[in-house]
């Protein structure tokens, strides 16, 4: 049973790693064609970010979460290699600074944005380079994560212990 649990632990931390990988760069690729598109003034622009990043941040903490569970079930049942457990803890450290990332300069802009008509101050800038330097940090310890737990070992198949076996004849 412990052996079942592991294995279904690395699947869905496997699959929840990578729809995460996937989902980000997604929101960051739709993100960006919005934000250069040119016939959205400032103002449409701002209410696409306010109605984007709840999402964001709600996939996020949810699949970086299964992940996580399923990562700690691997680790409790037998699957407690030094892999699993490095991806354990960039899963939660990528939760972390998800976290941070939310109360710490995330709500600030939210603030910065619901104040219609009123100009960014400067703080705007300064908040906005940090979101996406903190989530290149999140989502790059999540991908790592994610590496870790899809790279299979390399092991001998059966067929290659038959060859490396087999004199070379005729070299």
């Amino acid at each position: 049973m412990t052996q079942f649990c592991a294995r279904l632990g690395l699947t869905a931390a496997r699959f929840c790693l990578s729809a995460w990988i996937g989902a980000a760069v997604l929101f960051v690729v739709n993100g960006v064609r919005q934000v250069r598109h040119p016939a959205f003034d400032s103002t449409v622009k701002d209410h696409l970010a306010l109605l984007r990043f709840p999402p964001y941040y709600l996939f996020g903490v949810t699949l970086l979460g299964m992940a996580a569970c399923g990562l700690l079930a691997a680790c409790l049942g037998q699957s407690r290699s030094r892999r699993t457990l490095l991806a354990l803890g960039l899963v939660l450290f990528s939760g972390a600074v998800m976290a941070y990332d939310y109360q710490r300069v995330y709500s600030p802009i939210v603030e910065i944005l619901q104040a219609e008509g009123a100009s960014r101050p400067a703080e705007f800038v300064t908040l906005h380079n940090q979101s996406k330097q903190i989530n290149c940090v999140h989502v790059g310890a999540a991908l790592l994560a994610a590496i870790l737990v899809c790279w299979e070992p390399r092991t001998r198949m059966p067929e290659d212990r038959e060859l490396s076996s087999t004199p070379d004849v005729g070299r």
